[in-house]
Order: C-alpha cells, then structure tokens, then sequence
C-alpha cells in the first residue's frame, strides 16, 4: 500500500474509533526509530549493564540470528531463523581473531562418531556515508568445502554496537 493511501485510511478510522485527541503518522519504508542516546550509551561500558551470554539480533531483511555463550563448556550456539527455516548450530572453542577483533571463529562440535561444522562470522560496519545506518554480519558455517550456511545479513548501526559490545564481553 501506498504511503498517502494509508494515511488516508488510518485518517479516516480514528474519528469512528472516537480517537479525536491522537494523531498516528505513517513512517516511511524501512525507518526506524530509535532512542537519542543508545549510541552513546553503547560505546560508554560504564553507563549501562552488561549484555550478557545471549545476544537476539533481528536483521533488516529476512533473518533473526540469536547467539548464546556458554562460558563454562566454551560452547557458542547459533540460532539463524528465516520465514521458512531454523538453523540450530552449535560450536566448540569460539575465540577472536588474533589480528581483526570483529571476526570469530569456532570449531565444529565433536560427536560419537564426526565433527560438526566449523564457523567464521566477521562484523563489517558501512565506511560509506550514505550507508551509514546499517552494517552486516558474514556468517559462514562450513564442513570441508561444503558450505551448510553462506551468507551476509544486513542489520542496523545500533544492532551493529550492540553486536560489538557482545563480542567484546564474551570472546
């Protein structure tokens, strides 16, 4: 639906709903509103509390990825969902990269009888100017040359913060 055809509708509701003293404003596609301060709050680990072991990003586009620590098995599991489908992942030993701090690596979870998929996730911010509102997470889980999950998620600048801030307290 048009932006103005549904202001128009949603104009046209309030007085039958006896709604006379609000005004609902259509935002534009793919706006998002968010507090003044987060990113300031974000970057100084004084002012708020510790994200804790799980981390729930829901990306820009098609996917909502949650990340749970487990410090005392040194275990990393990765949810990926989509519409249709749910990954369910779960790696040994996860660590930072030695030389970037926004990359992770994790070996794959050892079974009875083989081992699971190994993973590389890497945060990459927007050096752009006009792309400043969104980063992406690379998120590559892979057994040999198989690849079980290969792709980029777009997510916003403020999840991109937070993101960071998970990394740095739990890796």
């Amino acid at each position: 639906m048009i932006i103005d055809k549904l202001q128009k509708t949603i104009n046209s509701s309030i007085p039958i709903s006896g709604g006379r003293d609000f005004k609902i404003t259509v935002a534009q596609e793919g706006l998002i509103y968010i507090l003044e301060n987060l990113e300031q709050d974000i970057q100084n680990p004084n002012s708020n509390p510790p994200i804790g072991e799980e981390l729930i990003i829901e990306a820009l586009q098609k996917y909502v990825v949650r990340f749970e620590k487990d410090n005392e098995k040194d275990k990393l599991k990765l949810m990926i969902e989509d519409r249709i489908n749910r990954s369910d992942l779960s790696f040994d030993k996860p660590r930072k990269d030695q030389n970037y701090a926004n990359i992770i690596h994790a070996e794959g979870e050892k079974g009875m009888m083989a081992r699971g998929p190994n993973l590389t996730m890497e945060l990459v911010e927007a050096k752009d100017s006009k792309a400043n509102s969104t980063a992406i997470i690379r998120i590559h889980v892979f057994k040999g040359s198989k690849d079980i999950f290969n792709d980029n998620i777009l997510i916003h600048n403020k999840d991109a913060l937070i993101f960071r801030k998970y990394i740095l307290e739990n890796f």
